[in-house]
């Protein structure tokens, strides 16, 4: 469950920065005068992104990474004709590949960088300006639906990074309603964007829109009506004070706006009841299928009381095959999890000479450690000779003397170390 989620939210991702380097490019495009990318330029940003995502899995070092991306931009050189398109395509392949180098930097876990997608904003409403100075249709159409769809898959790798943390919150538990709960939240999610998206829908065809903007002209014409009133009454009542109008008797007159014929304010007000009604219907029927899937799948779900804490013993192999064929599987470890494995199997290389039980502690461990560690050196003293032995002693103060493989172990499991790379080899050499 948790790799396909990562796989997930990977590919979302993705596609959001194939929305966003599309959408800004064309945007700079404009800016200088040049055609907007074509659908074969288009075509090598997707490809470029799906052979940097794919490989920054594959490699640990950066330096791979680098060397993919300078043979993208090889073929870039070669393949596309226009400079403007290759330039700004190979600075959105250097922005990739930094994004990439971060995300190794991060143990391979993906991280938002802002709380709210504020540069899908600021690219639309840019796409909008532009649109409005160079009367481009392609950049406002492309700004609007652009930025609707980056809006929706922001909130989709939201609820999918939240839903990666819930998973492995909840991994060393069995019998987990996982599936139902995931589901349970796959379904108010969706049905959320869902509602979205019909309300959307629903007032461009209905032209709620432009309904809206004959209401609001109605409004300031009401407006103006009510303020002639008043200068009436002010008229009226300073005529009682020897107050002389000199003016133009028609200047209210004048002063009145047009209104268009066949508008009627009454008109549009029950024209947009009638609107707002099928779209609150729409909603209400919407709400209640979310609400029976939701009930259907939480009548589903096991009871609270049957969760059980899975603790893998030693002596048990085949439930200690079976967390490992979970561990296995269930994709790439954090460094906590590599720390924790690497304890593990340092343990069970032990295995020999001595099994922990299920009560032993990292003390217990430790003690029983040095002991097998004397056991492991004079075993091969039988082999090796008088050699073997002093290597055995030594070996054996090394141990008690220097930071033991307990302290660096508590150190990650109940403190706040997070390890590194030398963190971790200092572990196996312990």
């Amino acid at each position: 469950m948790y790799s396909k989620v990562q796989t997930a939210n990977k590919i979302i991702r993705m596609i959001y920065q194939f929305l966003l380097i599309v959408l800004s490019i064309n945007v700079c495009l404009v800016l200088i005068y040049f055609p907007t990318l074509t659908a074969w330029e288009m075509i090598f940003i997707a490809v470029m992104l799906m052979v940097s995502y794919f490989f920054r899995d594959k490699f640990s070092r950066a330096f791979m990474l680098l060397l993919v991306h300078m043979v993208l931009t090889v073929i870039l050189v070669f393949t596309l004709p226009n400079m403007a398109p290759k330039i700004m395509i190979f600075i959105a392949s250097f922005i990739v590949m930094m994004d990439g180098v971060y995300y190794m930097k991060r143990a391979f876990t993906l991280k938002r960088m802002f709380d709210v997608p504020w540069e899908a904003f600021a690219v639309g409403i840019i796409a909008l300006i532009t649109d409005h100075y160079f009367n481009v249709p392609l950049i406002r159409t492309q700004g609007l639906v652009f930025t609707t769809i980056m809006v929706f898959l922001y909130i989709i790798t939201f609820y999918l990074e939240g839903l990666q943390e819930y998973i492995v919150s909840s991994r060393t538990l069995t019998r987990f309603p996982i599936k139902q709960i995931v589901s349970v939240n796959t379904i108010i999610v969706s049905g959320i964007m869902l509602i979205a998206v019909v309300v959307v829908v629903l007032a461009e065809l209905l032209g709620l829109d432009a309904l809206l903007l004959r209401f609001f002209k109605m409004l300031l014409y009401l407006l103006r009506i009510l303020i002639m009133v008043i200068l009436f009454a002010l008229r009226f009542f300073f005529s009682f004070f020897g107050y002389d109008n000199t003016g133009n008797p028609d200047t209210v007159q004048q002063a009145m706006p047009e209104i268009e014929e066949n508008e009627s304010i009454f008109m549009d007000i029950l024209e947009f009841i009638v609107i707002a009604f099928v779209i609150a219907v729409a909603v209400f029927f919407l709400i209640l299928l979310i609400k029976y899937l939701v009930r259907l799948f939480l009548s589903r779900r096991s009871s609270i009381y049957d969760l059980t804490e899975n603790l893998s013993g030693f002596k048990e192999k085949s439930v200690t095959k079976e967390r490992i064929k979970r561990e296995k599987t269930f994709g790439r470890l954090d460094p906590v999890m590599r720390a924790r494995r690497i304890y593990k199997k340092k343990i069970e290389s032990f295995a020999r000479f001595f099994r922990p039980d299920r009560y032993s502690t990292t003390g217990d461990i430790e003690e029983r450690l040095a002991f097998a560690q004397i056991e492991k050196e004079r075993a091969k003293e039988l082999i090796m000779g008088n050699h073997g032995s002093e290597a055995a002693d030594g070996d054996a103060d090394n141990y008690a003397t220097e930071e033991t493989l307990r302290e660096l172990y508590e150190n990650v499991r109940y403190g706040n170390t997070v390890p590194d790379r030398a963190y971790l080899k200092k572990m196996k050499k312990a």
